[in-house]
């Protein structure tokens, strides 16, 4: 969890032509208020269990691969809904901060 998914919001806030700082800040006060390290742990702990305890070995990659990527889904949700409370539309689509 601190390998990959700080890199993920530093890279988003890059894509959104914001400041690397802004891209920690946001990883910070999700960590902090939306626990989002705690749903890493809900997701990940139990699937790496069952990966290696019931799941056969050739379907291994493909039921991680799938789970990552609805983990994918989560993480750009709750990303998402910290963007959406802090945005201030000025018209139909530009949100001013």
């Amino acid at each position: 969890p601190t390998v990959w998914v700080p890199p993920a919001y530093l890279m988003k806030a890059k894509m959104a032509g914001k400041a690397l700082k802004d891209g920690w800040l946001h990883y910070v006060d999700d960590v902090r208020n939306r626990g989002v390290l705690f749903k890493y742990a809900a997701v990940w702990m139990p699937v790496m269990s069952i990966t290696f305890s019931i799941i056969p070995i050739h379907f291994r990659v493909t039921f991680n691969a799938a789970v990552s990527f609805f983990w994918l889904i989560i993480l750009s949700t709750l990303s998402a809904e910290a963007d959406e409370e802090d945005c201030v539309l000025t018209d139909a689509m530009t949100c001013d901060n």
